[in-house]
């Protein structure tokens, strides 16, 4: 009977204990992080990782592991009985302590020694800590942190070529506003004439058959800035904007003239036709794009344009930040404004699978969810993003 109490002792000290480790009684947010850079040599860091409570409670001496992402790291010395870290995927780490690691007591701290790979600048410094207990694998909370990075431990190259490029920028001076080509990018020729051309709702378009699909793509946007859609008409006519084939000096070159008399577009190709259209659209008034107008002057001038790059791409990450089909086609047209001819998509990376392909289902139910997890059947393990941790 007397053992069959112990035991029974026993068992509902074990159930205590575990119920109070699964309560987490500890406040994470009483945690404090700081990481000192000590020293750099032979392509290798010292820095201390020192780990501070600032809460009432103790932080047990086991039954947790801190995940950060890093470059590579180890503990160095004999910091190594007390603690380890562990790579875990990309850039993130797990420090966990061993049988060497004490009870971290209220205002008090623990330092522990790393070495890593040289650190040049504060780019290559840790940052994300969070805290996962054992019973409870899944739940991360985030924990502040600060780096400590004596500007003597730069490297002399890096701060050299630094002081350079700023003193080189401290002689750049804004151009002012009037001396700036209300065209963008600046066109290879840009020459301004007298007069204005009055763009009201009674103007009208005369194009070729080649171009007319940019021309019906341009008069949509005109009618939503003068109220009404341009008529297309045949020559002659006035009050008219032109659209028409010439000599220029590649498929995406175009002329742009603008006379008080009528707007004039020269290309060899649509896409030169359709740059000339957003050149076109940069010479009205930002604020004419907001209300329906019932005039706009747009000034007299003479343009030649050809791109200096065959290849102008611009690279959209929706793998690591997400956007909604309305921002990808808001990027789409301000690429087109700007005479980008390359959208480069990136659909998917470590961090999401962002193409659903139907006869794989898995690529978006689970390549498209990520976070701290123990079962990567579900979601996708977080490679560089603290900010899915659960505070």
């Amino acid at each position: 009977m007397k053992k069959f109490c112990i035991l029974i002792a026993l068992l509902f000290s074990g159930l205590i204990n575990s119920y109070a480790q699964r309560s987490s009684p500890f406040n994470v947010r009483n945690l404090y992080i700081t990481r000192e850079v000590l020293s750099n040599a032979d392509d290798k860091t010292l820095s201390v990782l020192t780990i501070t409570n600032n809460g009432k409670q103790a932080l047990p001496g086991k039954g947790w592991s801190i995940y950060f992402n890093s470059r590579p790291m180890e503990v160095a010395g004999s910091d190594s009985l007390s603690a380890r870290i562990k790579h875990v995927n990309g850039d993130l780490f797990r420090l966990y302590p061993i049988k060497g690691f004490s009870d971290l007591k209220s205002g008090t701290s623990m330092k522990i020694q790393v070495l890593s790979t040289e650190v040049k600048n504060i780019t290559d410094l840790s940052s994300g800590f969070y805290l996962v207990w054992d019973n409870n694998p899944s739940k991360g909370y985030n924990i502040s942190h600060k780096d400590i990075y004596p500007i003597q431990q730069v490297g002399r190259i890096e701060t050299d070529v630094a002081a350079h490029v700023f003193n080189q920028n401290k002689q750049i001076k804004d151009i002012p506003l009037e001396k700036l080509p209300k065209v963008f990018p600046t066109p290879l020729s840009y020459v301004e004439g007298e007069g204005t051309f009055k763009l009201t709702p009674e103007v009208s378009i005369i194009t070729e058959i080649e171009f007319d699909k940019e021309a019906r793509l341009f008069a949509d946007e005109l009618s939503t800035i003068l109220g009404k859609r341009p008529a297309f008409v045949q020559p002659p006519s006035k009050n008219v904007i032109v659209i028409k084939r010439g000599n220029v000096s590649g498929p995406e070159s175009y002329k742009l003239s603008v006379t008080p008399e009528r707007i004039l577009i020269t290309a060899a190709e649509p896409a030169g036709a359709f740059y000339g259209i957003q050149s076109l659209k940069t010479l009205l008034p930002s604020t004419s794009w907001g209300v329906i107008q019932k005039q706009i002057a747009i000034p007299a001038v003479e343009i030649e344009d050809a791109p200096r790059f065959g290849f102008r791409g611009f690279m959209m990450d929706v793998a690591r930040n997400f956007q909604s089909k309305k921002e990808v086609l808001k990027v789409l047209d301000v690429m087109a404004l700007y005479k980008m001819n390359v959208l480069h998509f990136h659909l998917n990376d470590d961090e999401g699978w962002r193409l659903e392909i139907q006869d794989l289902p898995e690529l978006t139910t689970v390549g498209s969810q990520r976070g701290h997890i123990i079962d990567d059947g579900k979601i996708l393990f977080h490679r560089m993003d603290p900010d899915l941790i659960s505070v």
